[in-house]
């Protein structure tokens, strides 16, 4: 069965998965859809939190989204970010093999089986974390950065790590 989620709503309380928080950001959360291989995110959103989506191949994140957790995401292949998002999480996307970052993230998690085997860190990024990337194996930092925070634990295939700034904690 093919699950497919599309939606042209013009408000984002008008969308299933939707919520606004208290500070009244946009929250869109959309969890535990096994059978979900297509997705559409409509504007309008701060925040996107997707997980428990092993069949959703590509994404991509609309312009004005600022936060993406993504968790369980098995199949997906394909994530297309735009230049507003700041930070960025990844959990358990084991598909996912390349990752291109906008110029003006300041904080990426990747944890726990992405299939990422390159990353290359942008001017902006504030703090960068890496956790049981198995197959993460070469990192760049840009001379121009100021990143402050480097963190990689248990990144065994980790063999290329070019850093030319200087950086407050790194961590291996």
């Amino acid at each position: 069965m093919n699950a497919r989620y599309t939606t042209n709503a013009r408000n984002p309380g008008d969308v299933i998965g939707a919520r606004r928080s208290r500070s009244d950001h946009s929250v869109f959360n959309l969890i535990d859809c096994a059978d979900l291989d297509e997705l559409h995110i409509p504007s309008g959103f701060k925040v996107v939190n997707i997980s428990g989506c092993p069949r959703l191949s590509q994404l991509a994140i609309p312009l004005g989204v600022e936060e993406v957790y993504l968790a369980g995401c098995a199949g997906l292949k394909k994530l297309l970010l735009p230049s507003s998002v700041k930070s960025l999480s990844l959990s358990g996307c084991n598909s996912l093999l390349d990752l291109d970052l906008p110029s003006g993230l300041t904080y990426l998690a990747v944890s726990h089986g992405t299939a990422i085997g390159e990353v290359r860190l942008p001017i902006g990024i504030k703090q960068a974390y890496f956790t049981r990337c198995s197959t993460l194996y070469r990192v760049v930092v840009s001379s121009e950065s100021d990143i402050e925070n480097l963190l990689f634990a248990d990144c065994s295939e980790l063999s290329q790590l070019a850093i030319d700034c200087n950086v407050k904690i790194v961590s291996l």
